[in-house]
């Protein structure tokens, strides 16, 4: 076949005129593909280089004593978080900020991990950084994009009294209450309060998030706040007001300085708890960002055990309240007539067994009103053995023995009223004795 030189041309321009074709289809179905296709996903990347997200903290409402003095208030402190979608697997961004923070890079990567919320939302990696450090960074923000820090508010205790045990402490959610309660606005790296008044009222203390919305330059340098309508005001949380009356506490504190024991002041009128003291017990201050793991360690393995509510945990013999107990059982079963005497001679004797008067002389002849006012132990050992050990527990329940109070502080233990029952299974069928019943009116 022979080919003329304008053949061979005009072939060459349909060649061209093809090839231009093919690559503008590849290019159009490209931009498709981008604008169209794919405009939600590389839009939100546009934005998030542009557009960032600040995160507002709010602080806790404050906690005052009964006449308006702060027990617990706040202090700000600066924190260091990444955006990952900025940082991304840049090992030298991990490696300088290592050196900075005095962190490895191992534990940098988990709390990235570990407080992960999305691409492109700051994650916490590290708390109440020093001015030095601080400096370092915003010296160094060039070689470090995508990190940034922030102001956040912490716990303050400007009171001399602890009120440990009644304050209780704030904990980094874990993740199990966190799926629990996500929807609420907590997030990985929240503190929530863990025990005491913390926890108890922590829907009235926390405050709510709230949110800023800032322009950056490719730096990731602020450079202007961006009016958004998705913006929102942090809302303090509300503050509250406990019974306690600071002074009152604080001498009581004072008072069982090394030493092991629990006090308790009431109004008796109103039941309101004045101070509450369980000794040995720790700072508050310790637990007023998330706590260290040494520290928390120190604190579980203590012998002396400073986490323990001696006062709402502990479950000890009530004492001579018992004895009313007695009492109550027998007027309203008409047990014993209330004006028949018992002479005390210091001691009651069961057996071989001697049970001791707490005033070894003796108190003489005793009626009820009488052993009430003196708490003499042997009426109340005569008294005791005429009651049914049962019918007398029954009576201690209706005095809500054996019940939790139901005091506002998280993790109180219920006592035990001892029956027959109670008995049999600590000491075995026919395993106790009437002594047993004299040791318990007592308390």
């Amino acid at each position: 076949m022979f080919y003329s030189p304008n053949n061979v041309t005009s072939l060459h321009r349909n060649l061209f005129i093809i090839t231009v074709f093919v690559l503008f289809a590849i290019l159009g179905i490209r931009l498709y593909q981008l604008q169209i296709v794919e405009y939600n996903r590389y839009a939100d990347i546009s934005e998030a280089n542009r557009i960032r997200v600040i995160s507002k903290e709010a602080p806790r409402g404050i906690i005052y004593d009964r006449n308006g003095q702060i027990i617990v208030g706040n202090k700000s402190q600066y924190n260091v978080n990444l955006i990952p979608f900025e940082v991304g697997e840049n090992d030298s961004i991990y490696h300088l900020l290592s050196g900075i923070l005095n962190l490895s890079e191992t534990v940098i990567r988990q709390r990235v991990k570990r407080n992960w919320r999305g691409r492109f939302l700051p994650v916490k990696i590290a708390e109440d950084i020093d001015f030095r450090t601080l400096t370092e960074l915003e010296e160094r923000r060039l070689e470090l994009p995508g990190v940034m820090y922030s102001l956040e508010a912490i716990r303050s205790f400007p009171s001399q009294a602890r009120l440990s045990h009644v304050l209780g402490y704030l904990r980094e959610i874990d993740q199990k209450d966190l799926n629990i309660i996500k929807d609420y606005g907590y997030r990985s790296g929240d503190l929530v309060g863990w025990k005491g008044v913390e926890r108890e009222y922590e829907n009235i203390l926390r405050g709510k998030r709230g949110y800023e919305y800032v322009q950056v330059n490719v730096f990731g340098q602020e450079v202007g706040k961006v009016h958004d309508e998705r913006s929102v005001k942090a809302q303090f949380g509300n503050d509250l007001y406990l019974t306690v009356d600071l002074g009152l506490q604080v001498y009581i504190e004072q008072l069982l300085d090394g030493k092991k024991g629990a006090v308790v002041v009431m109004d008796a009128e109103t039941g309101e708890i004045l101070a509450m003291v369980s000794k040995p017990d720790y700072s508050p201050a310790l637990f007023s960002g998330i706590v260290k793991s040494s520290v928390w360690n120190d604190l579980l393995n203590n012998p002396d055990r400073p986490l323990y509510n001696r006062v709402t945990q502990g479950t000890y013999p009530p004492g001579s309240v018992f004895k009313i107990v007695a009492a109550m059982t027998s007027l309203e079963e008409d047990i014993q007539d209330p004006n028949a005497t018992v002479r005390c001679r210091g001691v009651y004797k069961l057996g071989r067994r001697d049970f001791k008067c707490w005033k070894l002389s003796g108190h003489g002849r005793m009626n009820l009103h009488d052993a009430i006012v003196n708490s003499c132990n042997v009426y109340f050992y005569s008294l005791i053995r005429k009651i049914d050990l049962n019918l007398w527990a029954e009576y201690a329940r209706k005095f809500r023995f054996g019940e939790l109070t139901r005091i506002d502080l998280y993790g109180e233990s219920e006592g035990v009223v001892p029956d027959e029952s109670f008995l049999d299974e600590k000491y075995g069928d026919g395993g106790w004795s009437e002594g047993n019943k004299l040791n318990l009116v007592i308390g």
